[in-house]
């Protein structure tokens, strides 16, 4: 078990993008979604989804499509973004480190440096 001091605005940060993709989720169909394994249980991701300030280390997105999706200020570290489609995302200020890309469409992202 992990333990560590948690900000309350962490707290708020991580619940604000749950509740983004709860709502999205039923106000849209599933069609075109994945879904992220957190340890909660599980949440519908899709294209658009406003990642920023989350917390999603670790996490395996592989083969979703996050077109447009916003992933400002997130921490990335180990996640795994293989196959995605992450045309015209917003990577601006986020935490990049042990992260795969590997077959990911990056056309029109923001804030990524892709290393050849």
């Amino acid at each position: 078990m992990v333990v560590r001091n948690v900000k309350s605005h962490e707290v708020m940060s991580f619940l604000s993008g749950v509740f983004q993709v709860v709502k999205e989720s039923i106000s849209h169909p599933m069609e075109d979604s994945v879904l992220l394994d957190t340890n909660k249980g599980y949440l519908p991701i899709r294209k658009g989804t406003n990642f920023s300030n989350a917390n999603l280390e670790g996490a395996n997105l592989q083969n979703a499509n996050l077109t447009g999706s916003l992933f400002r200020g997130a921490n990335l570290k180990n996640a795994n973004f293989n196959g995605c489609n992450l045309t015209n995302a917003d990577f601006s200020n986020a935490i990049i480190d042990n992260t795969s890309f590997e077959g990911a469409i990056l056309d029109g992202t923001i804030g990524l440096r892709v290393r050849a």
